[in-house]
C-alpha cells in the first residue's frame, strides 16, 4: 500500500473511530443512530469491521491462559471453514501456538 493510501485509509478509521464511540454514546441502537446521521447500515459495520481489523492486528496475536475447574473436566473447540481443534487442558501451548499461526494464514 503506498503511503499516501495508508494514511487516507489511517484518516478515515480515526473519523470511523470517532462515529463509532458518537454511536455508542447516543444511547439509540446502531439502526437509528445511522438513520440520524444519514449513514447506511452496510456502511456503518464495513467501517466497524474494518475498526475492528485495525485493533486486532495492532494487538496481534496473543496467548491467553483457559482455566479448567479443578476436578472437571472441558474443553474449547475452535472452527474455521473446515478446521476442527480442541483444547483441553492437557493441550500444549506449542500446538496452541501452531494452530493460531495456521488460522492467521487462512
Amino acid at each position: 500500500m503506498g503511503k499516501a493510501l495508508a494514511l487516507r485509509t489511517e484518516y478515515r478509521l480515526q473519523q470511523w473511530a470517532k462515529i463509532a464511540e458518537d454511536c455508542a454514546k447516543s444511547g439509540m441502537s446502531n439502526k437509528d443512530f445511522c438513520i440520524s446521521r444519514g449513514i447506511s447500515d452496510k456502511t456503518y459495520y464495513y467501517w466497524l469491521r474494518r475498526l475492528r481489523e485495525a485493533a486486532a492486528d495492532a494487538i496481534g496475536p496473543q496467548l491467553v491462559e483457559v482455566a479448567f475447574n479443578e476436578g472437571k473436566t472441558g474443553s474449547l473447540n475452535m472452527r474455521y471453514r473446515d478446521a476442527d481443534l480442541t483444547i483441553t487442558g492437557e493441550t500444549p501451548a506449542e500446538v496452541l501456538y501452531t494452530a493460531l499461526q495456521v488460522l492467521k494464514k487462512l
